[in-house]
């Protein structure tokens, strides 16, 4: 079974970073991979939407507030369902984030 590697990324646009994850994950055979997002007050996320597009697995957190208790609770949750064996955080945002709901499950994590 291929390992899954989970690619936070707190992105709504779709810029050169974005490409680089996607194309890295197109490209990439030897794991299953899957991209979690953040869709922040309804606005549209063009990364999102381009991962989908390449049939990339997406989770996606709808939030108010990218700093709420909540967010790292559904952070824990979509890490508890899905059960990445690494996850790599792209950014600030998903590193801080990452960190706090990652406790205690034993998720290795790249930055």
């Amino acid at each position: 079974m291929k390992p899954l590697i989970m690619h936070i990324r707190a992105s709504n646009f779709f810029g050169g970073p974005e490409r680089q994850i996607i194309g890295h994950l197109t490209a990439s055979s030897n794991a299953a991979n899957r991209v979690l997002t953040f869709v922040e007050r309804g606005a549209p996320n063009a990364f999102r939407e381009r991962c989908i597009a390449e049939g990339i697995k997406v989770n996606t957190i709808f939030t108010q507030n990218p700093f709420a208790l909540s967010v790292i609770k559904a952070l824990r949750k979509v890490f508890k369902e899905t059960r990445p064996d690494i996850i790599c955080s792209h950014g600030y945002k998903p590193t801080l984030l990452t960190l706090l709901a990652r406790v205690g499950l034993g998720i290795p994590l790249i930055i």
